[in-house]
């Protein structure tokens, strides 16, 4: 149980980082400080929401993750399942896939201690439903993994396992879970980088039109200035062709 919620969270955190350097390069682009924050903000929120990404719910399974690390720490600082640890470290070695005792009555209590411990961290996962494939499918991944080391602690207390055959199955259970994970962090960048893609030519549009409205000002101005020397022109013509018949003629020298 340990191990799982190990790999689990080791994967977790590596993703969200990946989430936060995500939102933070398109918080932070090339426009930076020609947006107002609360605008970039909605805009990241409605690409999130167009490509099926819910920010709340990812922030709920952060939440979770947290309590789920407490959870474990407290059985880990638990000495009564020391002997379960003697009998499957977190690092075996070989002496470890070759055991070939079986399950003792007193490891077999403690084994039992150790599920109905590892079922109280596990619930902070379950009775949720969400709407966000990333996250229900991160949930069925947990499920599963819950499930399938119940089939293994079964075995093993049902003496269909050795220790050492044990030690070896777990190892390939934590490489299947491990791939499991790595598959569901790929979703889960691909889809930030949606978002980040969409962000970026949507402020590329209003870097444009903030151009395009810029070039116009500056036209209006010219063709302003324009008309503006052309009148002048004309009444420095009218002055010189008939002098002293209009008001505000330059001087005759």
């Amino acid at each position: 149980m340990e191990k799982i919620y190990k790999i689990v969270l080791w994967a977790i955190c590596s993703v969200l980082l990946s989430h936060n350097s995500a939102c933070v390069s398109i918080a932070t682009g090339a426009l930076e400080g020609a947006i107002e924050k609360q605008e970039r903000t909605n805009r990241i929120e409605a690409a999130a929401t167009a490509v099926g990404f819910d920010e709340g719910e990812f922030d709920t399974l952060g939440r979770k993750i947290d309590r789920v690390e407490s959870c474990i720490n407290t059985i880990e600082n638990d000495y009564k399942y020391y002997p379960l640890q003697l009998k499957s470290p977190d690092n075996p070695t070989y002496k470890h896939f070759q055991d070939t005792t079986y399950i003792t009555s007193e490891e077999r209590k403690i084994l039992a201690w150790y599920i109905e411990a590892g079922e109280i961290c596990f619930d902070i996962f379950r009775h949720d439903t969400y709407r966000s494939p990333l996250v229900a499918e991160f949930q069925l991944i947990m499920d599963r993994a819950f499930l399938e080391t119940l089939v293994l602690f079964a075995k093993l207390d049902n003496g269909e396992i050795t220790w050492g055959q044990f030690n070896r199955e777990g190892k390939l259970f934590e490489a299947r879970l491990k791939d499991r994970i790595e598959a569901w962090k790929s979703k889960f960048l691909n889809k930030t980088a949606q978002i980040a893609s969409i962000v970026a030519i949507q402020e590329e549009q209003i870097y444009i039109q903030r151009q395009r409205q810029a070039y116009q000002r500056q036209l209006q101005m010219l063709q302003s200035e324009n008309r503006r020397l052309q009148n002048e022109q004309r009444d420095l013509e009218r002055c010189a062709m008939f002098p002293g018949q209009y008001g505000g003629c330059p001087p005759i020298n």
